[in-house]
């Protein structure tokens, strides 16, 4: 399928928008695709770092297709309803516990409403270790009928006190709510120089050089974050090298993670296999891994993105 043909699924299905409060009377944008016949199940999509929830349009499109209601919101300091001296800024206090907190309205509200349907919560790459964060807290309600990573990644500690100790630094010498060149070249620009002879400095996200020049293109993708946001999701993916983090999300939990082998945030797959390694050996039972050769950061978003959908769809139909 090209991506002319996918963006065409997602324009037939018509997007519904609601907003839920969230406990400190923050508005949650919350995006709705639903299928054309009674919908089977429910994907509920938490983006990525400086991107938005309807960059899923696609995505829904083909999943609406099989019977699949999907549900994304837009982070704090994400998507078109955030202030432009916002953008990349979570808050000035306890930024992650808010975001993951956020996870759980959504999640509370989705099986409040469609209560006889199984939901499967899906992380792409900072979402990823939100819903992480969120489901060791204990979930709202309901637990999900499974969880999918996607883009994710296992820091070795190590190297994970290194990055909270540079954004300590960062943060103490240029201030909260600056945006640090330091940190983007650190990580965003040393993902771009992981591809030989890019295109853009953005060629790290997918081989499609239509879904890069769409992700440049769009007011609400690539901004800096924040040296606060950046702490913030420093101390997040702390809390998730904790002893016995991972053994707080329900060990019956059945997980699925996907990456392209050519993803520098999971270390081209190396990453990816520690993370799941590291759920098998926390307790859970069924833990499902796939790198997928000649990809990179977004499976969903490749020139073989019927790939990605189909494995996830598969995997979907056994649970």
């Amino acid at each position: 399928m090209s991506p002319q043909e996918t963006r065409a699924d997602a324009a037939l299905n018509a997007v519904e928008q609601v907003w839920l409060d969230g406990p400190d009377e923050h508005a949650i944008p919350v995006y709705i695709w639903r299928p054309e016949g009674e919908p089977e199940g429910i994907v509920h999509i938490c983006h990525g770092m400086a991107e938005h929830a309807q960059r899923y349009a696609p995505l829904a499109g083909r999943l609406s297709r099989y019977r699949l209601l999907v549900v994304a919101h837009d982070h704090r300091g994400h998507g078109p309803h955030t202030p432009e001296e916002s953008l990349g800024h979570y808050a000035n206090e306890n930024g992650w516990d808010k975001v993951a907190g956020d996870v759980g309205v959504v999640q509370h509200w989705v099986h409040g409403t469609w209560p006889t349907l199984p939901c499967y919560l899906l992380g792409h790459s900072m979402g990823s270790f939100i819903v992480q964060s969120y489901l060791m807290r204990g979930p709202a309600g309901s637990l999900p009928a499974g969880l999918i990573l996607s883009g994710s990644n296992r820091d070795r500690r190590v190297r994970l006190g290194l990055l909270r100790t540079l954004l300590k630094i960062v943060r103490r010498v240029q201030g909260a709510n600056t945006r640090s060149s330091v940190i983007r070249k650190l990580t965003f620009g040393a993902f771009s120089k992981s591809v030989k002879s890019p295109r853009t400095e953005f060629d790290w996200l997918s081989h499609d050089p239509a879904t890069v020049d769409d992700y440049i293109n769009d007011p609400y993708c690539g901004f800096d974050c924040t040296n606060q946001l950046w702490s913030d999701f420093g101390s997040g993916l702390a809390s998730l090298r904790r002893r016995n983090a991972l053994q707080r999300i329900p060990a019956n939990l059945p997980i699925l993670i996907v990456s392209g082998a050519d993803d520098p945030v999971g270390e081209f797959g190396r990453g990816t296999q520690r993370l799941a390694q590291a759920y098998r050996q926390s307790g859970h039972r069924d833990v499902t891994c796939i790198v997928f050769q000649g990809m990179r950061h977004e499976p969903f978003n490749e020139r073989r993105r019927e790939e990605a959908e189909q494995a996830l769809l598969d995997w979907i139909d056994r649970h």
